[in-house]
C-alpha cells in the first residue's frame, strides 16, 4: 500500500471491530435505500484532524517518519475514555452522521492534536477543527438533496445508541481509491497524573 499512498492522510478516533461492524449495517441501508456508498470509503471514525498532504520530498523510505514519531508520541500521554454515539444528526443538505456525544476528554484531544500539529510541523487547522463537532459519518457526498431530505425524514428520530471506549489514536491514509488504517498508536496513560 505504501507505495501507492497519495500523501493524504487524516487522524481520528476509529472504534473497536464490534461498533465498526454496527456502522457498517447502518452505511449499508444508506447505500440499498438512499444510494449513497460514499462513507463506505472509510472505516466509521470520528475525525480529530482533517485531511491534510504531508511532504513526500522528505528522507525515503517513510517519508511521514517525523508525523508517526509526533502521533506515538502524543498518545503516550493520553488515557483511554468513553465515546458514546447516541442517535442520528445532520450537516442539510448532504450529510446524516451518528451524533457523538461532546466530553471534556474527546473535546480536549481534538485541540490538542490540532495544536500540536500546527506547532510542530505548521499543519494550519481548517474551519471545522476550530468548530469541533464531533460525528460519525453514515452518509455524504453522493447522497443527493432529494435523498437528504427522504433519509433525513427516517433517520431524525430514530434511536441508535452505541458506547465504546477510545484506546488509540489512528493515522489513516488514502491509497488513491479508499481511506485505509495506516498505524495506529495505543493511548498508554492510565493513571491521571498529580
Amino acid at each position: 500500500m505504501t507505495a501507492e499512498k497519495s500523501g493524504l492522510f487524516f487522524i481520528a478516533l476509529v472504534p473497536p471491530q464490534e461498533i465498526q461492524a454496527q456502522v457498517e449495517t447502518v452505511r449499508d441501508l444508506f447505500v440499498e435505500r438512499y444510494g449513497s456508498a460514499h462513507a463506505k470509503k472509510s472505516p466509521p471514525h470520528i475525525t480529530l484532524k482533517a485531511p491534510f498532504h504531508w511532504p513526500k520530498d522528505l528522507p525515503e523510505p517513510r517519508p511521514e517518519a517525523e508525523l508517526h514519531q509526533f502521533l506515538r508520541q502524543f498518545s503516550q500521554d493520553q488515557a483511554p475514555f468513553a465515546v458514546a454515539l447516541d442517535g442520528f444528526s445532520s450537516f442539510p443538505p448532504r450529510v446524516i452522521y451518528l451524533r457523538v456525544e461532546n466530553s471534556t476528554a474527546l473535546n480536549q484531544i481534538q485541540k490538542t492534536v490540532v495544536q500540536g500539529l500546527k506547532s510542530s510541523f505548521g499543519l494550519a487547522a481548517g474551519g471545522h477543527e476550530n468548530r469541533f463537532v464531533p460525528h460519525m459519518t453514515v452518509a455524504f457526498k453522493d447522497l443527493t438533496p432529494r435523498n437528504y431530505h427522504l433519509a433525513w425524514a427516517e433517520f431524525a428520530s430514530q434511536p441508535l445508541r452505541l458506547d465504546f471506549m477510545a484506546t488509540d489514536l489512528v493515522l489513516l491514509a488514502h491509497n488513491g481509491q479508499r481511506w485505509q488504517v495506516e498505524e495506529r498508536y495505543p493511548f498508554l496513560q492510565t493513571t491521571s497524573r498529580h
